[in-house]
């Protein structure tokens, strides 16, 4: 499959999500307003998988902003942009006059939250990085903007969502796999990390679960060491991963191109990443 250039940025960009934040598990936190009364009437959403979770609650109407990267559903891409969840331009958050800014916790995050609370704008910060966290921040979100009933139906369809489409990737249970993220240098799936949430999920072995870290960096050697039957490769070079396939000492190892969000961000498109995973591994 070839990944052409915006695509390949967009694609880029949901992974370093994991990357930035597997790295900024124990960044503080800005202090954040969780009761919403009355509820938010104009939203401004930091990261895509919030921006999904609020047009899921229905609050599609009341998002006024989001990154240049939400596109899901399609109608969020039609928003203002506040740039990224990397780069949020605070300038163009205050000029759409929210009454309520969420993101995820991260350092860069943080930053932006304390500028805007300065200024009189209320912030909410949740976690993100496994599916815990992902219903935690549903429940959240719904208490801010007054759908905790809302959320708590959605947190039970998705669970549901999820479970049958994990039940149904039979080709990957048992079997010794991993998720590849970067290439130079080679950062995989360890303990802890999403990419080994959804291989225990679907009743894989992930390879790397012995390591020290959850993202760690190795290299060709060590990955061949590793052993994998099946890499997932969610690498944004746009490449096949032929190269990965070739590598001495992995003869018949079997890699697949990854490019769903919900295999790459925490959130609720993971059922749907899952079923596109099981059309591979019926």
């Amino acid at each position: 499959m070839t990944v052409g250039p915006t695509r390949r940025v967009w694609l880029g960009a949901i992974a370093a999500v994991v990357l930035l934040v597997a790295g900024c598990r124990d960044a503080p936190s800005p202090p954040a307003v969780t009761s919403a009364t009355p509820p938010p009437q104009r939203i401004v959403s930091l990261a895509p998988a919030l921006t999904s979770m609020l047009f899921r609650l229905g609050l599609g109407a009341q998002v006024v902003g989001v990154t240049r990267y939400c596109d899901d559903p399609p109608e969020a891409a039609t928003r203002p942009k506040i740039g990224g969840f990397a780069d949020p331009d605070l300038e163009a958050i205050v000029t759409l006059r929210p009454d309520l800014v969420v993101g995820v916790e991260s350092p860069g995050e943080a930053a932006v939250a304390a500028r805007l609370q300065g200024l009189g704008v209320r912030t909410l910060a949740v976690r993100q990085g496994d599916l815990a966290a992902t219903w935690a921040a549903l429940s959240t979100v719904g208490d801010a903007t007054g759908k905790r009933p809302e959320a708590d139906r959605l947190a039970t369809e998705a669970q549901s969502a999820l479970k049958a489409a994990a039940a149904d990737c039979h080709g990957l249970q048992g079997k010794r796999a991993l998720f590849v993220y970067g290439r130079n240098p080679m950062v995989i799936s360890g303990p802890g990390s999403y990419g080994d949430e959804l291989l225990r999920l679907v009743g894989a072995v992930n390879v790397a679960g012995g390591l020290a870290q959850a993202y760690p960096k190795i290299t060709a050697e060590e990955l061949v060491r590793l052993r994998p039957e099946i890499l997932l490769d969610a690498t944004m070079d746009g490449g096949a991963g032929g190269d990965f396939a070739a590598l001495p000492g992995l003869p018949g190892l079997r890699v697949e191109k990854i490019d769903q969000p919900g295999l790459l961000q925490p959130g609720l498109r993971v059922a749907e990443g899952l079923r596109a995973l099981a059309g591979r591994f019926p």
